[in-house]
């Protein structure tokens, strides 16, 4: 299984910050860590429930191979960001895609209920006897 620094040392390269096969320095590494783990955070808000807790470098996120390539393009277009480098059209299109596919695992229908202070009623109405 990956580790956050796999999965990191990957976005970097996919960023363009790395050059194929080169190594990520500590320094580099840590902020594309928190980089990733804010993002984890950032889904969290936004419904997609992961269930993440900050990882480390040697932590191994506990997804499936499928979500965990999704994070890594998203992070990777994060990092374009991050590290000031040019935006890439290739990395920003498999990321939006990769985000579209992870947030459809995770999607939850939205539901209803109706609020007991409006007592009886009908669509939220109270209804009146004539």
């Amino acid at each position: 299984m990956a580790t956050a620094r796999d999965l990191t040392a990957r976005a970097l390269r996919l960023s363009g910050y790395l050059p194929g096969g080169a190594t990520a320095s500590a320094e580099d590494a840590q902020a594309a860590l928190a980089a990733l783990n804010g993002m984890m955070h950032g889904l969290e808000l936004e419904g997609v429930r992961l269930g993440h807790v900050d990882l480390t470098l040697d932590d191994e996120p506990a997804l499936p191979a499928s979500h965990i390539e999704a994070l890594t393009w998203m992070l990777a277009a994060r990092l374009v960001t991050e590290f000031g480098l040019d935006a890439r059209v290739d990395v920003a299109t498999m990321a939006g895609e990769r985000e579209i596919g992870l947030r459809a695992a995770y999607a939850a229908p939205l539901t209803s209920t109706a609020d007991p202070a409006y007592g009886d009623t009908l669509a939220g109405w109270r209804r009146t006897t004539w």
